[in-house]
């Protein structure tokens, strides 16, 4: 299972040695990989605590992000408010199932006993 995290907890890895970025909505730790960056520490830590997707996009082709998130990816970008959500709703459906499947029993049984 993935782990989700919000961009509130993401902003807070936002220096060397806990750097963490969102690109496309996942988040990666590039803490360790700061000084293998070809491009040098500064730039990955200009959008530490960030989305740097349009940044990626500009300065790499398609074929980095896949080479390089195995190592790095940790999450992606969720809400748990949505979570929340999804979870009342999934709840309230139940329920609703439920409700109906004992109102066609109690059918059921008032027409067998007539």
């Amino acid at each position: 299972m993935t782990k989700t995290y919000t961009a509130d907890e993401v902003a807070k890895h936002n220096k060397a040695g806990d750097c963490w970025i969102i690109i496309e909505g996942k988040v990666y730790d590039v803490s360790n990989f700061l000084k293998e960056h070809p491009g040098g520490q500064k730039v990955v830590l200009k959008l530490a605590g960030k989305d740097a997707t349009k940044e990626f996009k500009n300065l790499h082709g398609p074929d980095v992000l896949p080479k390089y998130a195995p190592q790095l990816l940790i999450g992606e970008i969720g809400s748990s408010v949505a979570k929340v959500c999804i979870f009342i709703l999934f709840v309230y459906a139940c329920r609703m199932h439920q409700n109906k499947s004992q109102k066609q029993n109690k059918k059921m049984i008032k027409h067998s006993v007539s």
